[in-house]
């Protein structure tokens, strides 16, 4: 009888494109677990306690994201969900920056709702890519292909602190850091939702 064939390897387009997207949501997760502290102690002139409050309730915030992620994802594809954890950490970022618009609320507020939103898409964003990205791998393929997402994913975790720390610690101009910081990451974002978008129409 003539022998099986193997399944081709998984289109390195979308391999690519899911392991930039993870790195990029990992990267902002480092960034924002980095910088909390010091800029919640800069901007509001928080202690330990109340930065581990705001710790908790992020977590409380991506406990809800992720069970609200599991009922969904019966019955919305994976690439929306990717969508809307997207969009999410992109709403999140935004709204920590520190604009000086008169339209905006205080601050404190925009930060305390990015913190959250940010924790809430994170929590959706990085289940679902690897969901994803394990549906696209052959089962040949499965630990050579996850160890490149996961390799991904530690070298976000290890460049978002250098990150977080040079762009915090060393843009002089008043409130540019965090535009540069949450900017930059958020510009990303929409470069990974255009991929989603135009990858998987």
């Amino acid at each position: 009888p003539a022998a099986s064939q193997e399944p081709a390897p998984p289109s390195l387009t979308l391999v690519l494109s899911l392991i930039f997207i993870q790195f990029t949501v990992m990267c902002a997760w480092s960034v924002l677990e980095t910088i909390t502290s010091p800029l919640a102690f800069d901007s509001f002139g928080w202690s330990v306690q109340e930065c581990n409050i705001l710790f908790t309730c992020g977590g409380a915030a991506s406990l809800l994201a992720y069970v609200s992620f599991v009922i969904a994802s019966k019955w919305i594809e994976d690439r929306w969900l990717i969508v809307f954890a997207l969009i999410a950490c992109f709403v999140g970022l935004i709204l920590m920056i520190h604009w000086t618009l008169p339209i905006l609320p205080p601050y404190k507020y925009c930060f305390l709702a990015g913190y959250l939103i940010m924790n809430a898409g994170f929590m959706t964003g990085r289940p679902v890519t690897f969901a994803l990205y394990s549906k696209l791998i052959p089962s040949q393929y499965q630990g050579e292909y996850l160890g490149f997402m996961v390799a991904g994913g530690s070298v976000a975790r290890t460049l978002g602190p250098f990150v977080a720390v040079f762009l915090y610690y060393h843009m002089e101009a008043p409130f540019k850091n965090t535009l540069a910081l949450f900017g930059s990451e958020g510009a990303i974002m929409i470069t990974c939702l255009v991929l989603v978008i135009s990858l998987w129409p």
